[in-house]
């Protein structure tokens, strides 16, 4: 069986495999369980989810320095990757943008790598199978955790910063991608078999697929508090527009 050090695919499994499905359950019972914790241990519960989220990330470095892999190609410069350090800050410091970010982009970035991975192909026992899995849950078990804390509280007012913070960065990454030939936050192709691919085909750039997932995602993440609240008051349309800018 491969061991640890191993750093070529081969020997892997496939999406939605039995191991997959296993690890999606497991990413779930984390998430129900860091929850919890933060409903009982408040902020925290925030900290401890935050550290071993560091540590998952450093261990992966530190893993690739001494495989003698770390280079362009393994730089933390994925979505995922910045989100370990920004849910580390966040758990020490506080902050609204950077709490927005996790909950409106790191989060259901990390959710849609779940669900739709590109490292299955590594074999199990790897540390990049593991560590792809382990942070990617733990990103996921954080948000939750923020939210059950009450650490951070969803506003669409906040949308614009995170969108501008998003594009600033990809335009950094993808020259960075031009010039060196890699392939972070997935703007020169996309992941095999993720909604990235599946609606990239529909356009001239397989990247501007980006903008109706983000679209549909932010929808999903904020407008079901707005008609909630709305059912509840008994009304069919907003009063005013801070119905629809904020979840509180």
């Amino acid at each position: 069986m491969p061991g640890l050090m191993v750093f070529e695919r081969g020997g892997g499994t496939y999406m939605y495999s039995p191991l997959h499905i296993m690890w999606l359950a497991s990413a779930a019972a984390l998430c129900l369980w860091s929850a919890l914790m933060a409903r009982r241990h408040g902020r925290a519960a925030c900290r401890a989810v935050g550290m071993t989220l560091l540590c998952a990330e450093s261990a992966r470095v530190l893993a690739l320095y001494i495989g003698g892999r770390l280079s362009a190609a393994y730089l933390p410069l994925h979505l995922c990757s910045i989100a370990a350090y920004a849910c580390m800050y966040h758990a020490a410091r506080g902050g609204e943008t950077i709490g927005e970010l996790i909950y409106s982009s790191f989060a259901p970035g990390a959710l849609s790598a779940l669900l739709f991975p590109d490292w299955l192909g590594y074999p199990p026992t790897s540390i990049l199978f593991l560590s792809s899995f382990g942070i990617h849950m733990l990103i996921c078990a954080y948000c939750c955790a923020m939210l059950a804390s009450g650490a951070h509280r969803p506003s669409a007012r906040r949308l614009w910063r995170c969108l501008a913070v998003l594009l600033v960065y990809a335009a950094a990454v993808l020259c960075f991608d031009r010039a060196f030939g890699m392939n972070y936050l997935f703007l020169m192709a996309a992941p095999a078999g993720s909604p990235l691919e599946w609606l990239g085909e529909f356009f001239p750039w397989h990247a501007m697929a980006y903008i109706p997932l983000v679209a549909v995602v932010w929808c999903a993440l904020y407008l079901p508090p707005v008609l909630v609240r709305m059912a509840t008051d008994g009304c069919l349309a907003p009063r005013h527009m801070n119905d629809i800018l904020s979840l509180r």
